[in-house]
């Protein structure tokens, strides 16, 4: 009896403890408060611009490389658009869509296509179009810089701003450059050719004995299929040298380059032929190779270059 006694006091002991501790102590702690808002979204800036755009006729390369003695031509597109900007603090680009200008004022335009090192005179104004051509004879061999100056009004004269293709710094007055290469076709013979274009052959011979050559597909200008396909693409070496038998090559797959130096590839024996895989990306892309020959004495010849367009369609 004594013991259940004891037990007894001992559970209501307990009772009472566990009830002390779950009572509330009359200080009642304060939530930390949480912030929901978000900094501020930079408002979007509209810009209504003319975006310029050059090219050479037939090529994708930002830098084009073209035959010496041939006819290239230029191709300009000025197209009115509405940019929408979203600007950093700094005032950098964040984020950038375009889409038509509707109804822009464009009523005259001028610009001027030149060299370096000649002046730039835009002439008089002239009704606006959204493209223009013109011809240039290839009358050079290695880099030429050509430069596009362009600018555009209203009809009462008040100039309507315009940016670079893929720019948003908008100007009055707009500056574009382009540099092009100039190489020789191996096939033709040189008193054929430019006298400007001898001379410099000349010179280029006495410095690379060796010549030849490098062409995709036969000189397509264009491949495609399906994206995500593979395309297999033929490609054919040439070269000839005064002072031996061709008997090497440094080939290598990527952007062209001019200098020897820049190839990081390899001799190997020439072969007059190889196919080459690629996998093709959806829309437009460009593919090129590069070629340098040696001949049984050593000597070199210059680096070529050729490209190739591929569309993968989805």
């Amino acid at each position: 009896m004594r013991n259940k006694t004891k037990l007894l006091a001992t559970f209501i002991f307990l009772l009472f403890w566990l009830a002390a501790c779950s009572a509330p102590s009359g200080i009642t702690p304060t939530p930390t408060p949480i912030s929901t808002s978000l900094p501020p979204f930079p408002a979007p800036e509209l810009q209504k611009v003319v975006s310029v755009a050059l090219g050479v006729r037939g090529s994708v390369q930002t830098n084009p490389e073209v035959t010496a003695g041939s006819t290239i031509v230029f191709e300009m597109a000025f197209e009115p658009v509405v940019q929408t900007l979203t600007r950093r603090a700094d005032g950098s680009v964040l984020s950038s869509s375009a889409s038509p200008w509707k109804e822009a004022p464009l009523v005259q335009m001028r610009f001027c296509l030149r060299v370096d090192p000649q002046p730039c005179d835009l002439g008089e104004w002239q009704p606006f179009q959204s493209k223009l051509a013109t011809e240039i004879q290839v009358d050079w061999l290695g880099w030429r810089q050509f430069h596009l100056t362009v600018e555009f009004a209203d009809a009462a004269g008040q100039p309507i701003p315009s940016v670079r293709s893929y720019d948003y710094d908008a100007q009055s007055q707009t500056n574009l450059s382009m540099k092009v290469f100039a190489r020789l076709d191996s096939s033709t013979p040189l008193a054929q050719f430019p006298a400007a274009v001898q001379t410099a052959a000349a010179a280029t011979q006495t410095a690379y004995p060796v010549s030849g050559s490098v062409q995709i597909e036969g000189g397509r200008c264009c491949a495609g299929g399906t994206a995500g396909a593979t395309i297999q693409l033929q490609v054919d070496f040439q070269a000839t040298s005064r002072t031996g038998e061709v008997i090497e090559m440094k080939v290598q797959v990527g952007p062209c380059v001019r200098k020897p130096s820049d190839l990081e590839s390899s001799w190997e024996p020439f072969q007059p032929q190889r196919t080459y895989e690629t996998t093709l990306a959806l829309n437009w892309v460009g593919w090129s190779i590069n070629v340098q020959y040696r001949d049984s004495s050593g000597n070199l010849s210059p680096v070529y270059c050729d490209d190739i367009s591929l569309e993968g369609s989805p």
